[in-house]
């Protein structure tokens, strides 16, 4: 399974608004909006070459 369907898959099942994963690394959060996002890179988490499965994408997020 790839990481994309791995992602989607974790967020239907789990009512996730967010799940971003590679290979075995998982970030799961319930917020809303960007805020997953932040607080990953705050922490200094590199997410280069991760895949993202979100409620709403948009721009600003895709950007981060």
């Amino acid at each position: 399974m790839s990481d994309i369907e791995k992602a989607k898959q974790l967020m239907a099942q789990h009512g996730f608004t967010s799940v971003i994963c590679k290979g075995d690394d998982v970030y799961t959060s319930t917020s809303r909006g960007v805020a997953p996002i932040l607080s990953l890179i705050d922490r200094g988490v590199a997410l280069d070459g991760f895949s993202a499965a979100d409620k709403v994408i948009g721009k600003a997020a895709a950007m981060l």
